[in-house]
């Protein structure tokens, strides 16, 4: 799962990043962690190093990594400081993220479910700002690196960037100021349904929740298998010792899901369910979970979602702020620049 390491804040404060280490290629077990990387050996080690500052984590993928190196080692947890693009990402990642909220509830995290779509969804999108006109006017032929940004994509959809913003422009200590990143509240409790069937029209979630199906296998053999599918989704069942078969999903939009199982049990096999997964009202906001006491999220005022992407207003009102500071930082690659190799030294 795809992840990005800051090292501590040097003096100048510019983030530093100077290795690629490879990450869980795979989803989390019904456990939450499978076995470490070379990603969560990477955050244990750079938690040990003899410095004081906290150690800057921005996740763009699922929290795999961060919830095997809370596992390993679990003395690093007040070191951290955990940005992670939730929202689609929760999808894929539930097992995990639910691991870390059972086990490591004081883990400084913010959880930007919705908020960081403002970093190209509202503010002043009129000429130059317009996510397709600015990468047209002040990254296409801009060096070599402007060049392959615009191969890539011609638009500025660029989902994980505020949490680099928030680096950047921001008070980091404390999310509920504002900065690029986005505004933040503290978490209320993080919404999690358990049910012991398959879920019907009836039942509601909370968008961004987890569900969680603990269905009897009956006298299903050890080696049973079962297959949850749900939209893009083939969720692999974990069989537990008391032979219920169990499964984790998180709706990723305020819409009905349904849902399938496909099963070695006949008992499980054909059966079918659906949800509704909903917004949540914005009193929860003002209900902050004293088990989580460093955790954010997305502020669910009215006045600051950006159409049904709450909180996303905190990142949209800097728009011009933060693309002028792109297109001045893109300048620099359009041509070399010797560099005296000497300053290059730690």
């Amino acid at each position: 799962m795809p992840f990005k390491l800051f090292g501590q804040i040097p003096q100048s404060g510019h983030p530093a990043c100077d290795h690629t280490k490879q990450g869980e290629i795979e989803r989390a077990p019904y456990a939450g962690v499978r076995r470490p990387t070379e990603g969560s050996r990477w955050i244990i080690d750079c938690a040990h190093r003899d410095d004081p500052r906290p150690l800057y984590l921005l996740v763009w993928g699922g929290l795999e990594d961060v919830a095997q190196a809370l596992n390993d080692a679990p003395e690093i947890l007040p070191k951290l400081r955990v940005y992670w693009i939730g929202g689609p990402n929760k999808k894929w990642s539930p097992d995990a993220y639910q691991y870390v909220v059972d086990h490591h509830p004081t883990l400084w995290m913010i959880e930007s479910n919705a908020t960081y779509r403002g970093w190209y969804t509202g503010g002043d999108q009129s000429g130059v700002w317009g996510n397709e006109q600015f990468v047209s006017e002040h990254i296409k032929g801009i060096g070599a690196l402007g060049n392959f940004f615009v191969r890539q994509k011609a638009d500025i959809k660029m989902g994980d960037t505020p949490s680099v913003g928030w680096l950047l422009n921001g008070r980091l200590e404390d999310p509920s100021h504002p900065g690029w990143g986005g505004r933040y509240v503290r978490a209320w409790k993080r919404p999690n349904l358990k049910l012991n069937r398959l879920p019907k029209e009836s039942d509601r979630i909370e968008v961004f929740g987890i569900l969680e199906l603990v269905i009897s296998a009956g006298d299903a053999p050890p080696d049973a298998k079962a297959t949850l599918i749900v939209e893009n989704q083939r969720l692999i069942g974990h069989l537990a010792d008391d032979r219920t078969m169990r499964f984790r999903f998180c709706p990723k939009a305020a819409k009905q899901y349904s849902f399938q199982l496909e099963s070695t049990v006949a008992s499980l096999d054909g059966l079918r369910g659906a949800i509704t997964a909903c917004a949540p009202e914005p009193s929860v906001a003002a209900r902050p979970d004293a088990r989580l006491p460093n955790w954010w999220t997305d502020d669910l005022a009215p006045s600051l979602a950006e159409g049904p992407h709450s909180g996303a207003k905190t990142v949209s009102r800097w728009r011009e702020s933060y693309l002028s500071d792109f297109a001045g930082r893109i300048l620099r690659c359009q041509r070399p620049v010797p560099v005296n190799s000497a300053e290059l030294a730690p």
